[in-house]
């Protein structure tokens, strides 16, 4: 018995929790303020007094890599509602404050949260209370049962952040539409993002070919072609740098989020922002990808494609009045119709998203995902045809003789990404720590690279 009221205490708890986020997410989006930064802002007034907040604290209270909360944080510095400050002990460390604006939306929010709390835990009691007297009665039938059932799930989820009158509680009920996937509708915008994922992997073909003839060659030209054959000399050194300091403008002055790697940005809208991407980093995501690579960058385009395209599903999902498993799906399918469309593999992007980004694996969502990805690589083959981009000759790989060797590949090839994400994060948090500016990392890292 003891065994069974702390299971009880503990669905009751994960209870609370589920409503205060879900309050916490609407009050939010009602004042303008992404979930994500009003989480952000939480967690800094509620660190401990005397302990130091610092960004790498801000990404374990909120569970985000440490790049991740360092761009949350230049979010939040741009709007006015934190300022740093190096400590006085150690000048490397940087602390997090929040100003009188930041404390505003902050007290909004969290006050009507305790309220609305509150009110719950009694409406809860009395519920509970009229149940029991309920179940004394004559016992209802298998359809009143599942009506109510219904109606209290709905007026649970919808109806317990605003404080309005049991009358126009049950009138709004009552007038509810039933909450159903639409997989025909969201099916036919996963076609339309399809097409115009393939039209903008082909931007991006031409966008960095054209940087790379205006960085390397100085012409005005879309015909992709190598740098190596460049008469820049010893100038070429400077060239990726400049290709640096325009994408650190971009970053500072357009969307941090452009800074990241492209999947993980796409995977945190998913799971933190409710598959909601800014329509900024639809433009500016490809635009600092192109000039990245087009100035020597040593970056690829997976990246970038798998965001914008993710970035264009999301606005999509936002323009048309979709639920957040709707928007979901149709950034998935922008992300896999991206990557499809960009390299000419249309499974490998449909398994990407699905294991990325989705998450599941279920008709409603596979069926557009498929759609999205086969049109994107069908409108790839008419405006850049059927021919790869690296050509490769026949290879004999002769499968059982060299199985042993496919073998130890394999765990060579682990153990280098093993390595090879350590190292990469290890060298992002040195640059956090660097006492300058973000806006000048890209050159200083553009200028080892020349």
């Amino acid at each position: 018995m003891k065994r069974m009221i702390d299971y009880q205490a503990l669905a009751d708890f994960r209870y609370e929790i589920r409503r205060f986020l879900n309050f916490s997410e609407r009050a939010a989006h009602a004042r303008g303020i992404e979930p994500q930064q009003h989480q952000a802002l939480l967690a800094i007034k509620g660190c401990p007094k005397g302990s130091l907040t610092t960004i790498g604290t801000l990404a374990e209270r909120l569970q985000v890599r440490h790049h991740t909360a360092g761009e949350l944080t230049d979010r939040l510095e741009k709007k006015g509602w934190i300022h740093r400050s190096r400590c006085r002990d150690d000048a490397r460390k940087v602390s997090l404050h929040l100003t009188r604006g930041g404390e505003k939306p902050l007290k909004n929010t969290v006050g009507l949260a305790r309220r609305r709390i509150a009110h719950g835990r009694a409406a809860t009691a009395g519920g509970a209370s009229l149940r029991a007297g309920r179940q004394r009665t004559a016992p209802q039938s298998v359809q009143e049962r599942t009506h109510r059932q219904k109606q209290a799930e709905f007026r649970r989820k919808n109806l317990s952040a605003s404080p309005v009158s049991g009358a126009q509680q049950k009138r709004t009920l009552e007038a509810a539409p039933p909450a159903t996937y639409r997989i025909g509708w969201i099916s036919s915008l996963a076609a339309l993002l399809g097409i115009l994922a393939g039209i903008i992997a082909y931007l991006l073909y031409d966008l960095i070919a054209l940087f790379t003839n205006l960085a390397y060659y100085h012409q005005w030209s879309f015909h992709f072609r190598s740098p190596e054959n460049t008469a820049l000399g010893g100038w070429i050194l400077i060239t990726p740098v400049i290709g640096g300091l325009l994408v650190g403008v971009m970053a500072k002055y357009g969307s941090p989020k452009i800074k990241g790697h492209g999947i993980p940005e796409a995977m945190e809208a998913v799971l933190t922002s409710r598959s909601r991407i800014e329509a900024r980093v639809a433009i500016l995501k490809p635009l600092s990808a192109a000039i990245a690579i087009g100035t020597g960058g040593p970056f690829g385009a997976e990246g970038p494609i798998i965001q914008t395209g993710g970035a264009f599903g999301s606005l999509i999902g936002q323009l048309v009045s979709t639920t957040a498993a709707e928007r979901k799906v149709l950034l998935a399918a922008g992300a896999g119709a991206g990557m499809a469309a960009t390299f000419n593999t249309p499974i490998a992007g449909v398994i990407l998203a699905i294991e990325l980004l989705l998450f599941e694996f279920r008709a409603r969502s596979f069926i557009p995902l498929v759609i999205s990805c086969t049109l994107a690589t069908s409108v790839r083959s008419v405006l850049l045809g059927q021919k790869s981009m690296f050509g490769m000759g026949n290879v004999d790989f002769a499968v059982l003789h060299g199985l042993p060797f496919y073998v130890l590949l394999g765990l060579v090839c682990g153990l280098a990404a093993i390595g090879f994400t350590k190292l990469l994060y290890w060298v992002e948090d040195r640059f956090d720590l660097l006492p300058i500016d973000d806006l000048w990392h890209p050159a200083i890292g553009a200028l080892a690279l020349g």
